[in-house]
């Protein structure tokens, strides 16, 4: 069976019109036609599209060979640069979100801090704090994925723009990783001025402790976005090695998992923070927490 019939075997099949089938390719409803009575034949782009339309594989379209791919068993998702860029933007989009909730909860120990003295305050802005990070956390996780594919399947992608993919992404490690690491030195810096602000100057929690809380929250809010945009780069750039090791790893924890429970622990202490009134290290929270029990 040619190309020309085995197109027009499988719109039928689907009750597509040829305009239908046009617009899902980008295409005219004269050059469907075309193809259909075999007096032309799509490119390779146009090609892969229809095999990951219609779920055959693309030695079905040229031979007509009874081998549509069974539902689970996809040989590869043809991901066109369209798809790619809006893959990187919202996987941008939601890490961002993401990573603003994380920020927003380690700040909310900055109302103590700066209005000690006022419980009903800092206890009212806390919490804000608290529910507007975890809302920010929530709104990106249910937001709208039209992407599961590119996360879930091999990949095809044009080989001018996978070089220029890799390219970009080369670039842009070096500012990520360059995130990455001054997220973890602004962590071991708001330790080592908490340190020094307790142990050196004698200052129990008081409005300079903010400076050190607030790194803290800067830190995690760049070691976030940028682990997180790496691995969404290597899932397009490195796809091969990306499904391979999905495949193998037989109990995956998502970055959603991990920093579900970062997050959990972190809330947590904020709580026993607020309610111990914040004073003192870890071990005068639990003391107080045994004695008011």
């Amino acid at each position: 069976m040619s190309f020309g019939k085995t197109l027009y075997t499988l719109r039928k099949g689907q009750n597509m019109s040829q305009e239908n089938l046009a617009s899902e390719l980008n295409t005219s409803r004269q050059a469907v036609s075309k193809w259909e009575n075999d007096q032309g034949f799509p490119e390779m782009e146009k090609l892969l599209m229809i095999s990951n339309l219609f779920g055959v594989t693309v030695d079905y379209l040229l031979k007509g060979e009874d081998d549509v791919t069974e539902s689970g068993k996809e040989q590869g998702y043809y991901a066109s640069k369209e798809s790619i860029e809006g893959f990187l933007i919202y996987e941008r989009n939601v890490v961002k979100a993401i990573a603003l909730g994380v920020f927003l909860i380690l700040m909310s120990g900055a109302p103590y801090l700066i209005f000690p003295k006022n419980p009903v305050l800092y206890s009212v802005m806390a919490v804000v704090l608290i529910v507007a990070g975890i809302g920010s956390i929530l709104i990106a996780c249910f937001k709208e994925n039209k992407y599961k594919k590119i996360t879930e399947e091999p990949l095809f992608i044009d080989n001018g723009y996978l070089t220029e993919l890799r390219n970009r992404y080369s670039q842009l490690k070096k500012k990520y990783m360059a995130l990455l690491i001054a997220g973890i030195g602004l962590g071991f810096a708001s330790l080592l001025i908490t340190s020094l602000l307790e142990d050196v100057f004698k200052l129990g929690m008081t409005g300079y402790h903010t400076i050190p809380l607030l790194l803290f929250a800067v830190g995690a809010f760049m070691i976030v976005y940028s682990s997180v945009m790496m691995a969404a780069f290597r899932v397009v750039t490195n796809n091969s090695e990306y499904i391979k090791k999905k495949k193998t790893d037989k109990t995956p924890l998502t970055y959603w998992h991990i920093i579900s429970i970062i997050i959990l622990c972190i809330a947590a202490l904020v709580f026993i923070y607020i309610v111990t009134g914040g004073e003192g290290h870890i071990s005068n929270w639990i003391e107080k927490i045994i004695s008011k029990l």
